[in-house]
């Protein structure tokens, strides 16, 4: 079912370079860095994105000239939980196909210091379930965050569906953003 989900979503999303995927990429980050939670928010994981995914550029640049702390995720090797580094120096391709920045312990930051996770997904629903790539990153990272940071998926709105199915260990976002629209959704217990 939730390959199904994928390829169904895929289908509809805007072609990668287009001018509608970088008009709605670029509305989606206005809309996520004008909202409550990013003016609240410390220090935000961001994400790098694959090219069928909402960028993260220009909400990088915006947040570091607001002053904000900005971290991006990496893979290490046997780890299921997401370790994240502040932007410096070159990137390199990850084991994901990924972009990340070189393991620096100047650019490290601890889970606990972040306050609002900016998330991908390859589908959404308004209840802030979310199914992504299959490799459970997300969910074992943010299991592990602090219960007090806030969790945005950042998607564009074709990805947002009725329902997504769910298993035990799946972790709920407290806001969906598109380029449409942003969506509170019901308090996690």
């Amino acid at each position: 079912m939730k390959r199904a989900l994928r390829a169904q979503v895929a289908a509809r999303l805007p072609p990668a370079g287009s001018d509608e995927h970088r008009g709605a990429s670029e509305r989606a980050q206005q809309k996520v860095g004008a909202s409550a939670a990013m003016k609240a928010a410390r220090c935000v994981a961001l994400y790098r994105a694959l090219k069928s995914e909402v960028s993260t550029a220009d909400l990088a640049a915006r947040l570091l000239a607001e002053g904000k702390d900005i971290c991006f995720p990496a893979v290490e090797e046997g780890d299921p939980v997401l370790h994240f580094r502040r932007p410096h120096g070159a990137l390199r391709r990850g084991r994901h196909g990924v972009e990340e920045h070189e393991d620096v312990e100047s650019a490290r930051v601890r889970l606990s210091e972040i306050d609002l996770f900016v998330v991908p997904a390859r589908a959404v629903d308004a209840r802030g379930h979310r199914l992504g790539r299959g490799g459970g990153y997300y969910d074992a990272t943010l299991a592990s965050a602090s219960p007090h940071a806030r969790r945005v998926c950042l998607v564009f709105d074709q990805q947002i569906v009725d329902r997504v199915p769910v298993l035990p260990h799946d972790v709920r976002m407290d806001f969906v953003c598109s380029d449409r629209r942003f969506i509170e959704c019901p308090e996690r217990e």
